[in-house]
C-alpha cells in the first residue's frame, strides 16, 4: 500500500483495464455455456415461455431485435418525482380526513380517493357483482366538507376514481371548494370518468352509455378551459390485470378504451388534440419484474402511435400514467411476503416510468387498515425515492438489451390485439360480446393450473409454506352502506332542462341541499343501461388457502403423514425435501419416519401407527424392485391407509396402482387436487 505523499503509478496502454475485458459475442457465450453444460445447446432448452406468448432467452445481445422507434422517455416530467398516491379505503369521511392528514405529513403527497360502491354508483345500491372493496361514502355535502377539512387542495393533487359518477361528484367538489374558500381553478389531479371500466367491473351501469358520453363531454369541455390542471378521463386496467390479464391484454385493453373515449368525445365536438393529453391511464404492476417495466415503457410508445395516427402531433400524445401494485398475487398465508411482492411491483413501476404510484397493503384479510400496514406501504415508496435514489434518474431501464427487446415484443403483440378489438367494433362492442371476459377467464384458468402444478410458485403458499400457521376466517364481501333516505322536500332538485348547462345545474342543486341520489335521479335520461358479463377477479392463493383452512381444524392423525423410506441414501434427500415441503403447503406434516431395512418384514411400528396417509419414498429402482411385494403387504396390514408415492410413475403407473398406490406426489402434481383427494377419502370410504 502506498504511503501518504507517494506518487501513484500510472497504467500503461497495455495495462489499461479496459483492454482486459473485451466484450464477448453470442458465439463466445454459446461456447462457454456448452462447456459448462457438457452438451450442445441444441439439446438443452434454456428458454422460458411467458403468459404473454413471449419466450425469454437466457442472455440478450445487441442487434438481436429490430431497433425500437425513437419515442418519448419513459418518464415525462419536469424533474419532479412520481406522486405517492396511496388510497386509504376508509368508509367514513371524518376518519379518512384524519388518516389523510396523518399520512400527508409523513410522505404521501396527493389524495387518491377510492369511492364506496354506492357513491360510485351515483348514490344507488349497486348489483351484487360490484359489491367488493371499500371506499369513502360521499352521499351529501356535509361529507365532502368533512373530508376536505383542513386540506389545502391548491398544494395537494386530488384524484377521484369516479368511474360513471364524474359529473355529479365534480359539482359536489366545486361547491365544497367554494365553502372552504379554495380556488378550484388551481386544482391539480383528476376526476376519473371511466364508464367502460365500471361496466367491466360490475357488469352494468347506472345510466345509459349515451348519457355517460354526454356527461364526459360536458365535464371535459368545462375543465379543459376552467381547470386545466384537472384531468377528467380515466382508463383503468387494474381490474383486467387482477382478473388474469397479461402485459399484452393490459396494453391492448387500455388502448382500445382510450381510443373509444377519444372518438366519443370527438363525435360531440371535442377535438382529439384537446382530449388525448387529458386521459389518465392506470395500470396494474405485477410480479414479473422485467415484463412490468417493459409494459409501462411500451404503453407510452403505443399511445403516441394511436394519437399521431389520429392526425395529432406528438405534443398531444403525452401519457399520464399511474401504476397500482397488483392484488391477484397477494396471499393470506405467510402474509408478510406480500410486503416483498409489493416492493418488486413498485420498483418495476418506478423503473417503467409511472407518474404516480399506489402501493398495496400486505394484510389482505384485515378489514380496517392498521397504522403499521399504511406506514409500510407508504415508506416503501419513500425508500425507493430517497434511499435508492430512483427519483434522480430518467428512464434508467433504457438501453438494457432485455428491456428493449421485451418493450419491442410487447408493443407488437399488444398492437396486434388492439387492432383485433378495433376490427370487432371497439372496446364497448368487445365487452358486450364477452371477448375480454372470456380471454381473461382463459388466462386465469391457465395461471391457476400453473400455480397448482408448480410452474408458477407462490413463496409461503405453494412453496416454503409456514408450517403451523393459523389462518383467519375467509374474508366476506362487504355490503355497501345504504345512502340516506330520499328527502321529502323535492323542490331542492328541480327538473333538469336539457338546454341547461349540466354542470351549472348540478352545482345549483348541490347548493340547494340535494343529495347525490337526488341529483343523479334528476339527471337520469331515458335510455337502455348496458349489461355485460363482469370481469371476475382472480386470487392466486385461493386453492391452497381453502385447503389450509380445512386442515388446520383437523387432528394430527388426519393431517399427519407417515413416511417409509425404502432406502436411506444421500440422493434421496432432494426427493424427501421436496415432498415434505409440498405436503406442508396443504397443512400436512411428516409426523413419523420408518426405514425399510429388512425386505422380509415391515417395521413393527407400522402396524400401530396412527397416521392414515403413508408416503413411500425411495429411488425409482427401489420402486420397481419393492413395490409389487411391499404395496399389498402395507394394505393388508392396514387396509384403511392411503398409499402416496414420492415421485412420478411415468410408464409404471398401472403397475404401481395394482400394487396399491393411491396417489403420486411429484413436481408436476396438481397439489390442491391431490389434497382434496386426501381429504375426501374418509368420507368416500364411509
Amino acid at each position: 500500500m502506498s504511503q501518504p505523499g507517494e506518487q501513484h503509478p500510472t497504467l500503461t496502454n497495455e495495462q489499461d483495464p479496459r483492454r482486459l475485458f473485451e466484450p464477448g459475442g453470442a458465439e463466445q457465450w454459446r461456447q462457454a455455456a456448452e462447456q459448462l453444460l457438457r452438451k450442445p445447446l441444441a439439446e438443452v432448452d434454456l428458454t422460458t415461455p411467458t403468459p404473454e406468448g413471449i419466450t425469454l432467452r437466457p442472455i440478450y445481445h445487441p442487434g438481436e431485435t429490430e431497433p425500437l422507434p425513437l419515442g418519448p422517455p419513459a418518464v415525462e416530467t419536469d424533474g419532479d418525482p412520481w406522486l405517492v398516491a396511496q388510497a386509504l379505503p376508509a368508509e367514513d369521511p371524518v376518519e379518512l380526513n384524519r388518516m389523510l392528514k396523518h399520512d400527508l405529513a409523513r410522505g404521501q403527497n396527493c389524495l387518491n380517493l377510492q369511492l364506496d360502491p354506492v357513491t360510485r354508483w351515483r348514490g344507488e345500491m349497486p348489483p351484487a357483482a360490484v359489491r367488493s372493496g371499500s371506499g369513502v361514502r360521499l352521499p351529501q355535502m356535509r361529507d365532502w366538507l368533512s373530508l376536505l377539512d383542513g386540506i389545502d387542495l391548491t398544494a395537494t393533487p386530488l384524484f377521484i376514481q369516479a368511474y360513471s359518477a364524474g359529473l355529479p361528484l365534480t359539482a359536489f367538489l366545486l361547491e365544497a371548494c367554494r365553502e372552504r374558500g379554495i380556488d378550484y381553478g388551481r386544482l391539480q389531479g383528476a376526476v376519473e370518468c371511466d364508464p367502460l371500466g365500471e361496466l367491466a367491473r360490475s357488469g352494468s351501469l347506472p345510466l345509459s352509455l349515451e348519457q355517460a358520453w354526454a356527461e364526459m363531454t360536458a365535464l371535459e369541455q368545462w375543465a379543459a378551459t376552467t381547470v386545466p390542471g384537472l384531468l377528467t378521463i380515466g382508463v383503468h386496467t387494474e381490474m383486467y390485470h387482477n382478473a388474469g390479464g397479461t402485459a399484452v391484454t393490459d396494453l391492448a385493453f387500455a388502448l382500445a378504451t382510450g381510443i373509444e373515449y377519444l372518438r366519443r368525445l370527438e363525435e360531440r365536438g371535442l377535438p382529439v388534440a384537446q382530449t388525448a393529453p387529458r386521459l389518465l391511464f392506470s395500470f396494474g404492476s405485477g410480479p414479473h419484474f422485467y415484463m412490468e417495466i417493459a409494459k409501462l415503457r411500451a404503453a407510452r410508445l403505443l399511445w403516441r402511435q394511436v394519437v399521431t395516427g389520429c392526425g395529432c402531433d406528438t405534443d398531444a400524445a403525452v401519457m399520464h400514467l399511474r401504476a397500482v401494485t397488483a392484488s391477484w398475487n397477494l396471499t393470506v398465508t405467510d402474509r408478510h411476503v406480500n410486503i416483498l411482492r409489493n416492493t418488486t411491483a413498485a420498483l418495476a413501476a418506478v423503473l417503467g416510468g409511472c407518474d404516480s404510484l399506489q402501493t398495496g397493503y400486505y394484510d389482505t384479510g384485515q378489514p380496517q387498515l392498521a397504522l403499521l400496514d399504511r406506514r409500510l406501504a407508504r415508506n416503501l415508496q419513500l425508500v425507493l425515492r430517497h434511499e435508492a435514489g430512483l427519483e434522480r434518474v430518467q428512464d434508467p431501464a433504457a438501453g438494457s438489451y432485455l428491456i428493449e427487446s421485451l418493450t419491442h415484443d410487447l408493443a407488437e403483440k399488444a398492437w396486434s390485439l388492439f387492432q383485433e378489438i378495433e376490427r370487432s367494433g371497439g372496446m364497448t362492442a368487445a365487452l358486450q360480446a364477452g371477448y375480454p371476459q372470456s380471454e381473461l377467464d382463459r388466462l386465469a384458468a391457465q395461471r391457476r393450473r400453473d400455480i397448482a402444478t408448480g410452474r408458477y410458485r407462490l413463496v409461503g403458499t405453494s412453496m416454503h409454506a409456514l408450517a403451523g400457521e393459523e389462518l383467519t376466517a375467509a374474508p366476506t364481501e362487504p355490503e355497501p352502506a345504504e345512502t340516506a333516505p330520499p328527502r321529502s322536500d323535492e323542490s331542492a332538485v328541480p327538473p333538469w332542462d336539457a338546454a341547461e348547462d349540466e354542470l351549472a345545474y348540478c352545482r345549483q342543486a348541490v347548493t340547494a341541499g340535494a343529495t347525490l341520489t337526488e341529483l343523479c335521479r334528476a339527471l337520469l335520461q331515458p335510455g337502455q343501461n348496458p349489461a355485460v358479463t363482469p370481469v371476475a377477479a382472480f386470487s392466486a392463493g385461493t386453492d391452497f388457502e381453502r385447503i389450509r383452512r380445512i386442515t388446520q381444524d383437523l387432528n394430527a392423525a388426519e393431517t399427519g403423514v407417515l413416511m417409509i423410506l425404502l432406502s436411506d441414501s444421500a440422493p434421496l434427500r432432494a426427493r424427501r425435501g421436496f415432498v415434505t415441503g409440498a405436503l406442508q403447503t396443504g397443512g400436512f406434516q411428516i409426523s413419523g419416519e420408518l426405514i425399510l431395512d429388512d425386505e422380509a418384514e415391515l417395521p413393527a411400528q407400522y402396524a400401530t401407527a396412527a397416521e392414515r396417509i403413508v408416503l413411500l419414498c425411495g429411488s425409482d429402482d427401489d420402486y420397481t424392485r419393492e413395490l409389487p411385494r411391499l404395496g399389498p403387504l402395507l394394505k393388508e396390514t392396514r387396509p384403511a391407509i392411503l398409499l402416496l408415492l414420492a415421485g412420478s410413475p411415468d410408464s409404471q403407473e398401472a403397475v404401481f396402482r395394482k400394487a396399491g398406490i393411491d396417489h403420486f406426489l411429484h413436481r408436476r402434481t396438481d397439489l390442491p387436487q391431490l389434497f382434496e383427494a386426501l381429504l375426501a377419502e374418509p368420507e368416500a370410504e364411509a
